[in-house]
């Protein structure tokens, strides 16, 4: 799967890719997750797909942030969150 379909993925569900940072943040706090769960979030800057990894290569835990088109296997899991509800505003 690539990353516009995987952006299509989560729009169908209800969600946005989880920011970056949060997902560093939680692998920080929880490492032996991407061993078993290698996951993923991605972002588009002009254009251009980024994205944030963590899993577990030979045996080796591995985090990778790059610029580029990726294909992702059902071995990652993309992390998502629910969309931002928009309020509505008084008038």
């Amino acid at each position: 799967m690539n990353d516009d379909d995987v952006a299509k993925l989560l729009k169908e569900q209800g969600l946005v890719a989880v920011d970056p940072f949060a997902l560093m943040a939680f692998n920080a706090v929880e490492p032996d997750f991407a061993d078993s769960h290698p996951c993923f979030t991605h972002w588009k800057v002009s254009g251009e797909w980024y994205y944030a990894s963590f899993s577990d290569w030979s045996g080796e835990r591995e985090v990778a942030v790059r610029q580029r088109f990726s294909i992702w296997d059902d071995r990652f899991w993309v992390a998502g969150v629910r969309k931002p509800l928009k309020l509505a505003t008084c008038s």
